[in-house]
């Protein structure tokens, strides 16, 4: 078991805190019955996440209550609450409502403890997604807002796209589209070139069934078919029962299938969203967005006449200076269909109508040497 899940932790970085995880498995697994107590606890904590993660639920929730009875003997709080949610997340791929009514019921308890803020956070993720999936949209949203604030004060980037996630599928879920669309791209858009690639699929998701209710087949099978190969990539192999049920993926997608009533054109589709790899699928799922994330929207000073985001305005730039579709693409290293999509996007946002008149305007702004 020990050298299979520490091939695997590569591929996730745990929970527990950012680049612990490999180590622990490590100290813990590795050693066998030899690690001490801590890091066994911290390994089996691991070696759960990963099977659940990858489907195999049993044994996830094996390894994760034998973590957690060490935690317990080791009066480690943040061990603790941090394997109640995992069990609470394990509950919840399996449809188990009556024992995650019970870990949410201790997990509420532990939030009027002392925990340090990423515990605290981790906890409140939990219960905001838990309450998403029993239709409690209203306490769900208040809930992810306050994960929120603590994971953009902690820097955490997986933290901040899992709210943004959860915000994201109860604006879906209420048919608010435009909003879902800016949440769930800001959950891509904050983990572009990071590693974490199961929220990033999980954004794709989202997006995906944005594409869906917008009529848009042919980018919802791109996007579900990116999403499939990263998961695929990262051992993930099966649906959750939320996938299946709360967020209804086989409905969503049989009905973007029959929309679009080309199967020739819908495989074509889907094979495209599966050859890219993560940037481009990332820079994909950006090149029609509704609006930037805050971060990337004009600053207090700046031309309010610029609404381009700052990937946009590279490609502007370099059309400026006469690059090609092509030149472009390898300069940033994306595909030739994410700039197309950009210059569209750059054309449509600005109202001109040639590559010439990006140069210009471009020129107009001195962005050209």
């Amino acid at each position: 078991m020990g050298l299979r899940l520490a091939g695997v932790l590569g591929r996730f970085w745990g929970v527990y805190g950012p680049g612990e995880g490999r180590g622990w498995l490590e100290k813990g697994l590795a050693r066998g019955g030899a690690a001490p107590k801590p890091a066994l606890a911290k390994a089996l904590y691991e070696a759960g996440w990963i099977e659940l993660f990858q489907g195999d639920y049993d044994r996830a929730i094996a390894l994760l209550e034998e973590g957690l009875a060490l935690f317990r003997q080791l009066e480690d709080r943040r061990g603790v609450a941090t394997s109640l949610v995992n069990l609470g997340f394990a509950a919840l791929h399996l449809g188990d409502k009556e024992r995650a009514a019970v870990l949410r019921q201790e997990v509420e308890a532990l939030r009027g403890e002392p925990l340090d803020r990423f515990s605290l956070a981790w906890l409140t993720t939990f219960l905001a997604l838990a309450t998403l999936y029993e239709g409690d949209y209203e306490r769900s949203g208040a809930l992810a807002t306050e994960s929120l604030a603590i994971y953009r004060e902690l820097g955490d980037k997986r933290g901040i796209s899992l709210c943004h996630i959860d915000l994201g599928f109860i604006e879906l879920i209420k048919g608010n589209d435009g909003q879902a669309a800016a949440l769930l791209e800001g959950s891509v858009r904050v983990l572009r070139s990071s590693e974490d690639k199961f929220c990033l699929a999980y954004g794709f998701f989202g997006l995906a069934a944005v594409a869906g209710a917008r009529a848009e087949a042919v980018r919802a099978a791109r996007l579900w078919g990116s999403a499939e190969a990263i998961r695929e990539g990262i051992g993930v192999v099966s649906l959750s029962h939320w996938e299946l049920h709360a967020y209804g993926y086989e409905g969503r997608v049989s009905a973007a299938r029959n929309m679009l009533g080309d199967e020739g054109a819908w495989k074509a589709a889907w094979a495209e969203g599966r050859g890219m790899s993560p940037d481009e699928a990332v820079e994909y799922a950006l090149s029609e967005g509704i609006a930037p994330a805050p971060e990337e929207r004009p600053l207090a000073g700046e031309e309010p006449d610029n609404p381009l985001t700052h990937r946009e305005r590279e490609v502007a730039v370099l059309v400026g200076r006469g690059l090609t579709n092509r030149q472009i693409s390898s300069e940033l290293s994306v595909s030739e269909r994410t700039v197309h999509n950009h210059v569209h996007n750059i054309l449509s946002k600005l109202g001109l109508r040639s590559r010439a008149q990006i140069a210009v305007w471009a020129a107009q702004r001195g962005l050209l040497p």
